[in-house]
């Protein structure tokens, strides 16, 4: 009884709180558990072995990034021969940042340039702190080029 008890708790936290949002949260734990299973196919490792942490992170793949099979599947191909779930994670959390939603995205001319992909998509428009630009920092530059040169 306390572990229904535990459990409820639970989804009141999550607002769960009417019928009709308890079927739609059921419907989400399902559709959760078919994703673990065949996150951890393509692993080759049994769902059972996952952690709580990998559970949580192959949660967000989906439900925070938006990616879907096919970019699990590409991140596979990406990967080679390496099958770690974190490997795999850390690869989603840069596409994620990067902007990268499709496959065509990842496979495109964009990120085989390199560099230029790094752009930082929380931020619309440049900081304003540009450290080249501080005028202390420039003084010490130019002093220590002076001292270099004979």
């Amino acid at each position: 009884m306390a572990a229904v008890t535990h459990e409820l708790k639970v989804w009141r936290a999550e607002g769960v709180e009417t019928g009709e949002q308890a079927d739609a949260h059921l419907k989400l734990l399902a559709l959760r558990a078919q994703r673990e299973q065949y996150v951890s196919g393509l692993l080759g490792i049994p769902d059972s072995e996952l952690t709580l942490g990998g559970r949580k992170a192959i949660a967000r793949w989906y439900e925070v990034y938006g990616y879907d099979d096919a970019m699990v599947q590409e991140v596979a191909v990406q990967a080679g021969p390496k099958r770690d779930l974190w490997y795999w994670n850390s690869i989603l959390k840069t596409w994620n940042a990067k902007g990268l939603r499709t496959i065509h995205d990842v496979r495109g001319p964009v990120a085989e340039i390199g560099a230029s992909r790094n752009i930082r998509v929380d931020r619309t428009a440049p900081s304003g702190n540009d450290f080249l630009k501080n005028s202390s920092l420039t003084a010490s530059l130019n002093r220590l080029k002076k001292k270099s040169t004979p």
